[in-house]
């Protein structure tokens, strides 16, 4: 596991790219000028742009149809301008449809893979890896979409959009994507009416490495996946989880590092929060083993935090959309684990935004009261544990204490509760 705050990532390397905290800080402003491109591109740049673009996909299907890893060198082959030019093609609607191989989604987790096998640097500590991993999922996403019949609509949403961020229109359409499916699935029926079942399925039999790397590397990972930069991995999650389902050997490790990978993106999900939600659900029965989610250093676990507050929180518009209360147990509980000593400032607020999502569902009325008091009923389970932390790990003068007792008071915890008692006694009874 690379240490992110290490010195010697500061510059950027000659292959590589920029190191995270680079590229991290610059991914909301490549966001915008992308855009600002797009709004600017004229014909002859998008014609060399595409070009350039489709040489180096069909580069990296060469290496996804190839048996075995990389081979050595291979990113004189396929350099980080190429991965620029690739990723920006999403820049162009009608040339979208370019992503839709199913050995580039193999080719970029060979890519990706051979940055971790180098033994200097892991996947997302510098650019290279990410964009790797940005063109692998945008792949997905579209081949998902081809495979649903929903393609076409996704593309035309983006001539209609051309402000949008491409990559939201992508995600949204393959949340709708996964939750049809899901739900197909859940009701065990093979026939849609509308013809949008994802068929073939996408069967890439590197999926189980790219697990490995995102679980290896799970700090940088959800670094760079913080919720105002995320890249709508719902359909990645989808395919990882079914890729363990089809294998007979999967093991309750390799499980419990894809729960683990499927909570730390669930803290950043944005633009695919019911699919994402439809997959922590289905997930949830398997992650209530042994398995807790586990944190690198306290780094790690403030970004844990950081996120969870941004995520959890309904009033922060850098997230479009609240969770449903269904939802917030599991993120909830996912986080309770990286309270430690150093990730005090960020815990009173945490509690404030999770009580305050409750008070939120229960003044709304949107929930009916038996689902709102299951999932009220693991929050406090949650937060009661958190608690637990805040009283061994900082000694009672510490400040942490009346802050919580603060947030309490602020939110009328109290009266929460009595109302909850109120709503229980009728069903006990």
């Amino acid at each position: 596991m690379g240490n992110h705050s290490d010195k010697s990532l500061d510059k950027a390397h000659r292959h590589w790219g920029r190191p995270l905290a680079s590229y991290y800080d610059s991914i909301r402003e490549t966001r915008t000028s992308f855009l600002a491109q797009r709004k600017n591109l004229g014909l002859g740049a998008a014609m060399t742009l595409r070009t350039k673009a489709r040489s180096g996909i069909q580069k990296i299907c060469e290496l996804g149809e190839r048996r075995g890893p990389a081979p050595p060198g291979y990113i004189n082959v396929i350099t980080l301008s190429v991965l620029e030019s690739i990723s920006k093609l999403v820049l162009l609607p009608r040339a979208v449809g370019d992503f839709a191989h199913p050995t580039l989604i193999s080719g970029c987790i060979k890519l990706m893979a051979s940055i971790q096998e180098s033994g200097r640097v892991t996947p997302f500590a510098y650019e290279y890896g990410y964009l790797c991993f940005r063109i692998f999922k945008i792949a997905v996403d579209v081949c998902i979409l081809n495979r649903s019949r929903l393609f076409t609509s996704a593309t035309s949403n983006m001539v209609s959009e051309p402000l949008a961020d491409p990559i939201m229109l992508l995600s949204r359409h393959t949340d709708q994507a996964i939750q049809i499916q899901m739900n197909l699935e859940k009701e065990n029926r093979t026939d849609n009416p509308h013809g949008h079942r994802i068929e073939p399925p996408l069967d890439i039999a590197e999926l189980p490495a790219l697990l490995t790397i995102l679980y290896e590397d799970r700090k940088a990972f959800s670094i760079a996946m913080m919720p105002s930069h995320s890249l709508g991995l719902a359909g990645t999650l989808f395919l990882l989880g079914k890729s363990l389902s089809n294998e007979s050997s999967t093991t309750h490790n390799i499980m419990e590092m894809y729960c683990e990978v499927l909570w730390r993106y669930s803290n950043t999900s944005v633009w695919d929060k019911v699919a994402t939600q439809l997959l922590t659900s289905h997930y949830r029965e398997q992650a209530k083993s042994n398995w807790k989610p586990t944190f690198v250093d306290l780094e790690d676990s403030v970004t844990i935090l950081r996120a969870a507050n941004i995520a959890i929180s309904p009033d922060d518009n850098r997230i479009p959309g609240p969770f449903d209360i269904s939802a917030i147990p599991v993120l909830v509980g996912f986080a309770a684990p990286f309270v430690e000593l150093g990730s005090e400032a960020f815990v009173p607020q945490f509690l404030d935004v999770t009580i305050g999502c409750m008070w939120n569902s229960l003044t709304s009325g949107k929930q009916s009261a038996d689902s709102f008091i299951d999932s009220v009923r693991d929050i406090f389970y949650h937060i009661s544990k958190i608690l637990t932390s805040i009283t061994l790990l900082f000694p009672f003068p510490d400040p942490i204490h009346k802050q919580v007792i603060k947030t309490s008071f602020r939110h009328d915890l109290f009266e929460l509760t009595a109302r909850l008692i109120l709503m229980i006694s009728p069903r006990s009874g």
